[in-house]
Order: C-alpha cells, then sequence, then structure tokens
C-alpha cells in the first residue's frame, strides 16, 4: 500500500518507514494484539539489505524467538491527556518493545522538533539549564510534596541569611536576605565543591553591599547554575554557604556551621553540583547524543551487508495529531548507570546528602538524577529507567533512621557505616573533621538521646574505641599533628576508619569520658582535649611480640607508622569472648595499644587481637587489672 504523503527514510524498509507513520499503525502499537512486524527470515532479509530498523530488531530479539511474526508494542509511562481519534498512550510512550520477549528500544527526538510538542519521549540533546529539563523535576518536587511522606507539611523558618534569588528575566539580581527567624517560606540549598579557586564570600567588608545586590556576573558559575534552578522551581531563597556564612567571623562561622544540620534537613529541596570539582565550573551544561545525526540528508542506502551491524541512531517518520510529521529515533535501551561525581568524595558533602529529604543531582554527561525518601533510589529525571541504589547505605539519614530498635546494636551498626563512609573522604583543612560530621551527630543526638564525645557516642563506646585504620593498601598514614581530637577517637587520624559492630563481650569498664570543646556552644564541633577512664586487664606489649603467651596469633595493627612495640607500651585488654567452630572453642582477646605520655597517661596508638587460649593456664597472671587515663 503507497502512502506518498509519508516522508521515505532511504534507510529504512517500506514496513519500517511506516511504523508510526499511519494512523492504523499507531493504534496497533498500543494494542494487546500489537503491530505485526517481519517474521525471522523476512527480518533478516532486509536486515541484509540496508534497513536500519530490520537490523536492530535482529540484533536484538534471540535467534529462538517462538513466534513466526514479530508484534511491537509501545510502552507508555503514562497518559497525560487524550487526544481525539489519535491514540492517546502514543503520546506518552517512552520504548518500544517486542511482544513476548524481553527487547525494548528506546524511543528519542530532538526538543526542537515538532514531536515535542506532542510526545513525552526521550532526548537527544537537551541543555541542563533550560525549561524543558526544570518542567521534569518540578514535576517531581510537586509530586512529592502532594502525596509523599517525605518530611513534615510545616514550613520551617528561614537560616539566618539566604539568598534572594531575584528574577528569571535577570530585572532584579540577587541579593542576600538577612531573615528575622519567623519567616516560614520554602527554600533551596547548594552542595558542591569550593575548589582552588577565589569565589565570591561574603565578609564582614561585604555584608551591607551584598543586602543590597550581588549581580549575577559576580558569582561563581555554580552559584549562577543554582539560582537557575531554584528560579525554576519557582522558590525565592538559596543558601549557599560561601554566601550565608560571613567567612572571616570565626563566631559567625562556628555557629552557623552549628546550624548545619537543620539547615540542610529544613530545606525543600538540595541541589547536588555532583560533577564540578570547582565552584568555578559550574554544573549545568548542553548534552547530546553525539552519534546521532539529524534526518536532513540520506547518510545510507538500500545496500547488502553479510553482518550488518545496527546503526547506533536512525531516525523514523511519526505521524503527529495535527496531522504532519515529525522524527523519532530508536536506539538499544540501555538504562544509564550513575557515575559517582568529585562531589561524592569530599568530607563536608556527606552530610549535606544524609540531611536532605530530597537531592537534585546533576551528573556528568547531562544525567539529572532525584533522591527522595519515597523513592530511595537516584532516579534518572529525563530517562525513566529502575532506580539505582546510592553506593552509600540508604542515600539519606532519615531511611537509616527506620527499623532502628532500642537496641545498640543495630544504632552502632548505623554509625559504623557512617564513619567508614566519611572517613574515607577529603577535606581541605584537617581540623575540620569533626565540625563536617556535626549536622549528622546532631540529627542522630534529637533521634538517640545519646551522649556524644569527639565523634563516639559514650553509650557506643565498647564497640567504636577498638576503631582501626583501614590499609587496602597496606599503607599506614602518620596521625595528623595537629590537635584535632583525643587519640581514643577515630578523628585523631587522617585516613579511613572502621569500627566493628559485631556482639562481643566487653570485659573492661568505663570509668569516665570527658572532653573539653574548643567553643562550649558548639556541642559537636572542635575538641581541645580529651579524658577516657577505664579499667581493665593491661600487659607489657614486649610480652605478646615475644610469644610469652599468645603465640604465632598475635596481631597488632598501629594507628601511626611511627608506632613500634616497645618496652614502655602497654596492652589493654577490653574484649575477651569465647567462640565456637565445629565444637571447638576459640577464646579471642582485641583491645589497644597505649604509649606512656606526660604525668603517667597514656595515648592510643593501635589495636590488638589474638588467640587466647594460650594464657587460659600458665600465662594468666602476665595480665594485670589496673586503670588507665587515655588522652
Amino acid at each position: 500500500m503507497e502512502h506518498p504523503s509519508v516522508p521515505k527514510r532511504p534507510e529504512l524498509c517500506e514496513r519500517c518507514n511506516l511504523i508510526f507513520a499511519t494512523i492504523e499503525n499507531l493504534r496497533s502499537l498500543v494494542s494487546s494484539q500489537g503491530l505485526p512486524h517481519y517474521g525471522p527470515q523476512e527480518l533478516d532479509e532486509h536486515a541484509k539489505a540496508g534497513c536500519h530498523m530490520c537490523q536492530l530488531l535482529r540484533y536484538r530479539f534471540t535467534p529462538d524467538y517462538p513466534h513466526g511474526t514479530l508484534f511491537l508494542q509501545g510502552s507508555a509511562r503514562d497518559i497525560p491527556e487524550v487526544i481525539t481519534q489519535y491514540p492517546s498512550q502514543i503520546s506518552s510512550m517512552g520504548h518500544l518493545s517486542v511482544k513476548w520477549d524481553t527487547i525494548t528500544i528506546r524511543v528519542q527526538g530532538y526538543t526542537d522538533d515538532p514531536v515535542f510538542s506532542y510526545l513525552d519521549i526521550d532526548p537527544l540533546s537537551y541543555d541542563t539549564g533550560s525549561a524543558f529539563v526544570a518542567k521534569h523535576y518540578k514535576k517531581l518536587l510537586k509530586e512529592c510534596l502532594e502525596h509523599h511522606e517525605c518530611g513534615s507539611r510545616h514550613l520551617p523558618p528561614l537560616p539566618s541569611r539566604v539568598i534572594d534569588v531575584g528574577l528569571a528575566d535577570s530585572s532584579i539580581e540577587p541579593k542576600l536576605h538577612v531573615s528575622d527567624h519567623t519567616e516560614k517560606v520554602p527554600y533551596t540549598t547548594l552542595s558542591y565543591c569550593w575548589g582552588d579557586l577565589g569565589q565570591l564570600t561574603t565578609t564582614k567588608a561585604t555584608l551591607e553591599k551584598h543586602q543590597h545586590c550581588m549581580p549575577m556576573s559576580t558569582l561563581s558559575l555554580s552559584v549562577q547554575n543554582a539560582i537557575t534552578v531554584t528560579r525554576h522551581l519557582g522558590i525565592r531563597y538559596l543558601w549557599v554557604d560561601a554566601l550565608c556564612i560571613i567567612q572571616d567571623c570565626p563566631t559567625d562561622v562556628a555557629r552557623e556551621i552549628n546550624k548545619m544540620g537543620s539547615i540542610y534537613t529544613d530545606s525543600t529541596l538540595t541541589i547536588a553540583a555532583t560533577r564540578s570539582e570547582r565552584a568555578a565550573d559550574g554544573f549545568l551544561e548542553k548534552y547530546s547524543i553525539d552519534q546521532a545525526e539529524r534526518p536532513t540528508e540520506a547518510r545510507y542506502t538500500m545496500q547488502g551487508l553479510a553482518e550488518p551491524e545496527p546503526a547506533s541512531k536512525f531516525f523514523l517518520p511519526i505521524l503527529l495529531p495535527n496531522g504532519t510529521f515529525g522524527n523519532i529515533s530508536v536506539s538499544k535501551k540501555r538504562p544509564r548507570e550513575w557515575e559517582p561525581g568529585y562531589l561524592e568524595s569530599r568530607g563536608w558533602t556527606l552530610q549535606e546528602f544524609l540531611l536532605s529529604k530530597r537531592l537534585l543531582l546533576f551528573g556528568h554527561d547531562g544525567d539529572v538524577r532525584w533522591h527522595c525518601l519515597r523513592r530511595r533510589g537516584f532516579d534518572s529525571v529525563l530517562f525513566p529507567s529502575p532506580s539505582e541504589e546510592p553506593e552509600f547505605v540508604g542515600g539519606s539519614l532519615f531511611v537509616l533512621h527506620e527499623g532502628i530498635s532500642g537496641r545498640g546494636q543495630t544504632r552502632q551498626r548505623v554509625w559504623s557505616d557512617i564513619i567508614k563512609e566519611y572517613s574515607g573522604r577529603k577535606l581541605t583543612k584537617l581540623e575540620d573533621r569533626l565540625p563536617a560530621i556535626a549536622g549528622i551527630a546532631a540529627e542522630l543526638k534529637k533521634q538517640w538521646n545519646y551522649s556524644y564525645a569527639a565523634g563516639i557516642w559514650v553509650e557506643l563506646l565498647q564497640q567504636d574505641v577498638l576503631w582501626e585504620v583501614l590499609e587496602e593498601d597496606d599503607e599506614i598514614h602518620p596521625v595528623s599533628q595537629q590537635n584535632i581530637a583525643p587519640s581514643w577517637s577515630w578523628a585523631s587520624v587522617n585516613k579511613q576508619v572502621i569500627c566493628p559492630y559485631d556482639d562481643r563481650r566487653w570485659t573492661a569498664e568505663i570509668l569516665s569520658c570527658t572532653v573539653f570543646l574548643v567553643d562550649p556552644g558548639v556541642p559537636f564541633g572542635q575538641v581541645r582535649e580529651g579524658f577516657l577512664i577505664i579499667r581493665g586487664e593491661t600487659c607489657l606489649e614486649t610480652r605478646a611480640t615475644k610469644g610469652e603467651f599468645s603465640g604465632p596469633g598475635y596481631k597488632p595493627k598501629q594507628d601511626d607508622v611511627s608506632s613500634r612495640a616497645s618496652s614502655l607500651n602497654l596492652l589493654l585488654r577490653v574484649i575477651h569472648n569465647t567462640e565456637y567452630s565445629k565444637g571447638n572453642p576459640y577464646i579471642g582477646s582485641s583491645g589497644v595499644i597505649l604509649q606512656p605520655v606526660e604525668d603517667g597517661k597514656f595515648k592510643r596508638v593501635g589495636v590488638f587481637s589474638y588467640d587466647a587460649r594460650h594464657d587460659i593456664t600458665t600465662n594468666r597472671s602476665y595480665w594485670i587489672t589496673r586503670e588507665v587515663i587515655i588522652v
């Protein structure tokens, strides 16, 4: 049957050229039966003759396809509206599939093609800062606010300062807004990397000036991009640390950092610039699938191919509701994998991710993702596909709360996972080791009502004191020379650490745990010094290294490359537990290695474990119970 008005694509056979080009075929595509195509033999012939659609189908379906004729079906994401005489499912067709088979073929098009006035399909090229992309994440935010239980419906007060983003037409420039603490309106937050280049910040000298105007041209590109996204969302205020904290005022810095937990928790949405290493880089970009070419002229001819490789992109004409034709492309459908960005390697950003109820992430190659408490994975904003779970468990601190019972062991696992992830991230300033996780600690304090001391919960201290350096590359990093935390805290070392969370019998007794803060008004911030007093069994480390009681099973692990066995070092045994394997008892002991410092005090320099069966009888006398003060 001839269809003279249908644009002819020379790279397609006649049947494939008409798949989307007639009203009858469109109705068949969305029917329960599907649109009949070729059988395997005809498909093979047309594929060898050069039809790219037949090549793609032949390449995709399995040789043992059980039916004589392939039936194509269009899969709709949703049905936004009913179009008279026109099958409504076509207007939201996400992909094409072969009936009774697992084949899925992505349907795409250019955003400036007439097809996008009618069909909700995947774009071949787009600008992540455009209204087109914004339409999709605005829809997700609206859905979450109206239908999800992702936080309180009551708006919290604004932070101390926020950026008034002005108007999208630039008739009003951004400016710094000082809140009176009674204003309750939505605001967004920005999670980004400062980088090594300078950017505009608020200082004592610029505070008043910024309240009048902060021209877009003076802001870092990442902040400009965040303002663009906030404007698209229809939200007036944005919080950015560089501009909303007075950077040369230590008092203001400490006070606002102490509030960061609630700032991100109360935010309507956090914008995450995951792809950018520096604030100057920005995170919005124009993206195009470069293999695709517009059908302005024929690129292919109907020539025979012995073993044709399907074209990466090609176009088919599609009939639109107004009677004209648009162009759509089909390709092998492969869900995009989320590629973690530079932002996810930085220490400060962990709490920004975990404390946010909603995240809008801008990644590599135009990849824009959505995360909220209901949608626990990282969902593609533009390309619907199965959710990808974040690498870090849960993806949100609020998800981690779920299922936590009153048992300390479960909470120990949560904290252990957080510390392992956080301690492996990078910080520009080592003195931020504790402040950069203070927001998480403050939120957990509300949930658990535990006592916090230099990165450790006192109620979980029995396990936390046995943290150890994770040595995946056999390299031991030195303890920081700065007085960041007491030696008994994991925060005292500049390396990734792990804390045990198994249920072992604690034999030592914690008598007291005391810390003195740099700023008493910042309870989760920097620590000046700390003391941990424990009563337990001790012995000289040399007895273990000489094999006098432990045999070959003694396994020390130093915190510091300069820490070695010494005649003065002390072993403090805190775990003494009997386990059974195939009916045979194994008595394991664990503890900390201590090095004497001034005034009879000790500092922790490592951990140890060993098979304690050797000291059950003759060597028990090596262990002496005493009190030790660890600084």
